[in-house]
């Protein structure tokens, strides 16, 4: 970019041109074979002559902008005109008839007229006035612009918001009822002042050397000022001063480090320095790094901590603590090399891996296990479940907590805040007997582990006012099918025989899903609606108007019924002519499922073939078959057995992967002109995939076979 007037150019597209006031016109180069070059302000040929703004051929015309030899002027005169080269002897002083004899040239200052040629000669000659005055050709001038208006008795302004070291030109005009005049023009510099905006220097290697560290650096923004030298600073102290702007830095410079550089840029009015760069000798990863050590500060808390790595191969910028599943938890620079973990949950394993990070990459440790301390049980006899036995005894079952926070090593049962029962936690149920008629009773349980022991809500009893007694377990539990069992009871031992007795039937007592089946005053019922191959306890309740009592149970297996509720199996492409296949088992089995039978058949056809009999071991299967073949679509559907029947999931599809076209028979060519040839070919028999693109190969044939094969060349041409 240059000065052109008052506009900005770029040298590599237009040229700027000068006349003799200065004056500047800007031309744009649209043919740049064409060989050019300014006069004044108009561009003209290479190979001509410049008169005053006009080139002419110097073999046939002469300008007139000259005077005679032995009269000596500041100045060429103009206007100025082209003169026949016959009339060479009279073309002087813009004139193409001047006689030397008879006239002199003088040059006379004033305001010249604009600048022309004509070739029309002239039949006076003319004497040049004088150009203006010269202006500053190192700068690019603004244009000019009003600063201030006052009053006619204030002549003094403080001109301010100026740029430092910047040559401002002022001129004062004055007015009266006559007009107004202008003095001449006045000239100052502002003072220097501190560079702004200073770009930090580059840094590079000097060839394999890591002793020696080259910067370079380019001058500030803004100088605002004379810049009177640099300042190369490395880890804050000072290692160049000078007027380059480059420098070699061999003093002190080790392997596996990191040095900071700055620069500093100084006027006579200050010093500004640049933004810091690290420049990083030859590192590597590191290496040696061990595993964390990670200890258990309590039921919710780890803490981690770590040493340097063996061999560091550079400034260690920072750690990464990773935990598995989560990714970085922490990132350490600075201080002591450990981290506390929270927020964890008790009882439990957690595994950690250390990174340790160069300006080369980073090292990883093997990770490292560590397990939380264990914390009292939360969430003790959520549902709570009892069974009245009688009047005078009741069975209570629990479950494990919901968040047992650690290993259970006992439960206790309180009735009334007093223990009555004490047990480890492999029992999950109690019956507590001796108790008195219409009594009300609160139970709590209390669950413990190494951590701690928590009470579980109050569950509050009512034992019944009376109720039969010695209810025996049913006598006849005959399985009737997949979904129903009869069953047949005695009459209690004890009971009222003035009143009314009515029996229930109740199976899985005291567990989270327990089943209620009323019998009226019968002694038999027909229990319906129950699940394929499913283990029920049954137990009889007999009820008389004050309570209910319930006997021992029995446990019974429905039957086998078909499967039902099978998914399909998923597929994945592992290959052109592979596809992995796993399921899982029916979501109802109703029985014990013996085998597993894999079809597949191409998509929109019907002929299916059995591909796969499972009948053992995982529940998964590789197709690799012949049949296969590449980028083809497949359904596949599974059918469970049990020894009742069959389920049959839906068909789901795979498309296989893609693999080389094959079947691409030869092109047809035909020569279209000396210099050219047509090919066409058709599309593969099988393209076993999406056909992108063709590729052509063609070589001359040499018919000499002592010569050395000419090189093969190939053209891509996309798929339309």
């Amino acid at each position: 970019m240059a000065c052109c007037g008052e506009q900005y150019i770029n040298t590599s597209t237009s040229v700027c041109c000068h006349g003799p006031e200065l004056q500047s016109k800007v031309h744009v180069l649209e043919n740049r074979t064409v060989s050019q070059k300014c006069c004044w302000t108009e561009l003209i040929q290479q190979d001509e002559e410049c008169c005053n703004g006009v080139g002419f051929n110097a073999y046939d015309t002469v300008c007139a902008d000259t005077a005679p030899h032995g009269v000596l002027i500041q100045e060429k005169c103009r206007p100025s005109v082209l003169c026949p080269a016959s009339s060479a002897s009279g073309a002087y002083c813009g004139s193409c008839d001047l006689n030397p004899a008879q006239f002199i040239c003088t040059w006379v200052p004033g305001k010249p007229d604009a600048p022309s040629a004509t070739r029309i000669p002239s039949s006076s000659p003319q004497a040049p006035p004088a150009p203006s005055a010269t202006a500053h050709g190192q700068l690019c001038p603004t244009p000019e612009e009003l600063v201030y208006s006052g009053m006619a008795n204030r002549y003094i302004f403080t001109d301010t918001e100026l740029e430092p070291y910047t040559r401002y030109e002022y001129r004062v005009g004055a007015w009266n009822r006559h007009g107004r005049a202008f003095s001449p023009a006045s000239h100052i510099t502002t003072k220097e002042d501190v560079p702004e905006r200073v770009p930090p220097p580059r840094w590079s290697r000097v060839g394999v050397r890591d002793d020696v560290i080259q910067l370079d650096w380019s001058p500030p923004f803004r100088s605002n000022g004379e810049i009177s030298h640099y300042i190369i600073l490395r880890d804050g102290q000072e290692r160049y001063r000078g007027n380059e702007q480059s420098f070699t830095d061999a003093g002190g410079i080790r392997p596996f480090q990191e040095y900071t550089y700055q620069v500093r840029v100084c006027t006579s009015a200050g010093c500004a320095d640049s933004t810091r760069v690290v420049a990083v000798t030859v590192q590597g990863v590191p290496e040696g790094l061990a595993a964390p050590s990670v200890i258990a500060l309590g039921s919710t808390a780890l803490h981690i901590s770590w040493v340097a790595p063996a061999k560091p191969n550079g400034i260690i910028r920072e750690y990464h603590v990773n935990q598995s599943g989560v990714g970085v938890i922490h990132t350490h620079r600075e201080g002591e090399m450990a981290y506390t973990v929270t927020g964890l949950q008790p009882h439990t394993d957690y595994s950690f891996l250390l990174t340790a990070c160069t300006a080369a990459g980073c090292g990883a440790s093997q990770p490292s296990m560590g397990r939380t301390l264990q914390d009292a049980p939360a969430g003790v006899w959520a549902v709570p479940r009892h069974v009245l036995v009688n009047s005078t005894a009741v069975e209570l079952y629990w479950s494990e907590p919901l968040e047992p926070n650690g290993l259970l090593t006992r439960y206790r049962l309180l009735r009334d805040r007093e223990v009555v029962f004490s047990s480890g936690p492999e029992e999950t149920s109690y019956m507590d007997a001796g108790l008195q008629p219409n009594i009300r009773y609160v139970y709590e349980l209390e669950a413990s582990t190494a951590g701690g022991s928590s009470l579980s809500s109050k569950y509050v009893i009512q034992t019944p006012v009376w109720s039969p007694e010695r209810v025996s377990a049913p006598y006849n539990v005959n399985v009737s099918g997949p979904r129903s069992v009869f069953v047949a009871w005695s009459p209690p031992g004890v009971y009222n025989t003035s009143l009314p007795i009515e029996y229930n039937v109740l199976l899985n007592a005291g567990t989270e899903r327990p089943l209620f089946r009323p019998a009226g005053s019968d002694q038999f019922l027909l229990l319906d609606g129950l699940d394929p191959y499913t283990t029920y306890h049954i137990r009889v309740q007999a009820c008389q108007t004050d309570g209910c009592g319930v006997g021992p149970g029995v446990s019974v297996r429905t039957s086998e019924a078909a499967p039902q509720a099978l998914d399909p199996p998923e597929l994945s492409a592992a290959g052109a002519a592979v596809i992995e296949v796993r399921w899982s088992p029916p979501r109802k089995p109703n029985g014990l499922i013996t085998m597993y039978f894999i079809y597949r058949r191409p998509v929109g056809t019907q002929e299916e073939l059995l591909v796969f009999i499972w009948t053992e071991g995982p529940l998964e299967f590789i197709d690799a078959s012949d049949s296969l073949q590449p980028f083809t679509e497949y359904e596949y559907r599974l059918i469970a057995h049990n020894s009742q029947g069959s389920a049959s999931s839906s068909w789901i599809s795979i498309l296989t992967l893609e693999a080389e076209p094959q079947g691409m028979d030869t092109p047809e060519v035909w020569p279209s002109s000396a210099y050219s040839i047509l090919l066409n070919w058709t599309q593969p028999t099988k393209p076993n995939g999406l056909i992108f693109k063709h590729k052509i190969v063609y070589q001359k044939q040499s018919r000499d076979p002592t010569l050395n094969p000419t090189p093969v060349t190939a053209v891509t041409v996309p798929r339309r």
